[in-house]
């Protein structure tokens, strides 16, 4: 993880707590009006690169494994030492595996 100053982390703490009823708030919402992936995927026609960070701790990477086989044309690509977001997280290494997927779509 990037470092944060002590401040920076107390400030963020403080305002994740004084947050709490709205982040409970959204998470009921998504609990119940969740839409499962599992029926959608297979109706995506483009290509569709799978871009994962390893230490992902919101989905696991071993979701890969459910939703490549329901993808018509995927590729995968997985970021070690990466969490969630990998295009924040590091994002030079994210545009260049994109512009290799995209790339990999032009050649025969």
């Amino acid at each position: 993880p990037p470092y944060l100053p002590e401040s920076l982390k107390q400030y963020m703490a403080e305002q994740s707590m004084a947050n709490a009823g709205h982040y409970d708030q959204v998470f009921q919402q998504l609990v119940e009006r969740y839409i499962p992936l599992e029926p959608e995927l297979p109706k995506i026609e483009a290509p569709t690169l799978l871009l994962w960070g390893k230490q992902d701790r919101v989905l696991d990477v071993s979701s890969i494994d459910v939703m490549q086989p329901l993808l018509r044309r995927s590729s995968v690509a997985i970021m070690d030492n990466v969490g969630h977001a990998p295009m924040l997280e590091r994002p030079e290494e994210s545009a260049l595996l994109y512009r290799r997927f995209l790339d990999s779509l032009q050649q025969p």
